[in-house]
């Protein structure tokens, strides 16, 4: 079993060794992870006797249409370059940087440990982030609920790509799925744990979450899955031919 103040304890320790390189990857991550992107309205006024009077004219409908086609046309485009950037980018650097937190709990990591997936598995193991991504999304759409439980479900995901980038996309998720049975409570309960240093970063702009939250919740995170990961191990000899580790 694990506790809240265990893991939150190791991971000052380790944020203590490797203090900025920490901040770097974690500003790194949640700059690719994409905050939210504000949408601005506008309201136009038209010739309101026109509307009104039903009096349109055959070129005020084309100009109309054309708008509609035009701004549709722009999303859907946004929302391919999001797609792409997040899938092909976002996503692998995800994992480089779980990889990154991971060995920082053995030794001094490197910088460029978040580049890894690029080099090993990319596309495969971008794949696989890609339909973690859609299942949660899928599980949503359907009930908000079902989404949030699906996300636990799937968290370590990134982790064990990061250990194993060789490992197929069904037993990612199955071991995922076994490390997170019985956990997603006790997780979520971590995750509010969290809420105060979240408020103080609104307070502060961001430099909390930047200099001190963000790197905090990474390596915490990293702790929780080192000792999930060794609990299936010592239970599962399937799941110990799997997971590699570290060397732990």
């Amino acid at each position: 079993m694990w506790s809240r103040a265990e893991l939150k304890e190791r991971a000052k320790e380790v944020f203590a060794s490797c203090r900025w390189m920490a901040v770097a990857v974690s500003l790194v991550l949640a700059i690719v992870s994409g905050g939210g992107s504000g949408g601005s309205g506008s309201s136009t006024r038209s010739n309101g006797s026109d509307f009104n009077s039903g009096n349109m004219s055959d070129r005020d409908i084309a100009l109309i249409f054309t708008v509609m086609v035009a701004v549709l046309v722009v999303a859907l485009i946004f929302i391919a370059i999001r797609f792409v950037i997040k899938t092909f980018v976002s996503n692998p650097i995800e994992i480089g940087a779980r990889r990154f937190f991971m060995i920082s709990r053995e030794r001094t990591a490197d910088f460029r440990e978040l580049g890894f997936i690029f080099s090993n598995g990319y596309i495969k193991n971008a794949i696989i982030m890609l339909l973690r991504d859609i299942f949660i999304s899928l599980w949503s759409i359907l009930f908000v609920i079902p989404g949030i439980i699906k996300s636990y479900e799937y968290r370590m995901i990134p982790y064990i790509l990061a250990e194993n980038p060789e490992i197929d996309r069904k037993t990612a998720f199955e071991l995922s799925k076994r490390m997170m049975d019985g956990q997603k409570w006790d997780t979520f309960v971590l995750d509010l744990s969290f809420i105060p240093w979240v408020l103080l970063s609104l307070i502060t702009c961001g430099i909390v979450a930047v200099v001190y939250y963000l790197p905090y919740y990474n390596l915490t995170n990293a702790e929780l899955y080192a000792v999930l990961r060794n609990e299936l191990i010592m239970n599962d000899k399937e799941a110990a031919g799997l997971l590699i580790g570290f060397g732990e």
